[in-house]
């Protein structure tokens, strides 16, 4: 509280993270359901790459 206001960057990272892990997450089960397993193994591994980044991005902050 009374922090201030949050930088602009900050936000866009965070819109970005959460984007990314909605986005590969879907796809990636998608695709596994398809039958299109290295694809879909990548992008669930991209998805666990966006959620550390969320971890990352509100620590640094």
């Amino acid at each position: 509280m009374g922090q201030g206001p949050v930088p602009l960057s900050l936000v866009i990272a965070r819109i970005l993270a959460v984007t990314g892990v909605g986005f590969c997450s879907a796809i990636g089960v998608f695709l596994l359901i398809g039958g299109v397993w290295h694809l879909g193994a990548g992008f669930l591994a991209a998805t666990l790459l966006f959620i550390f980044l969320m971890f990352f991005i509100e620590r640094g902050r």
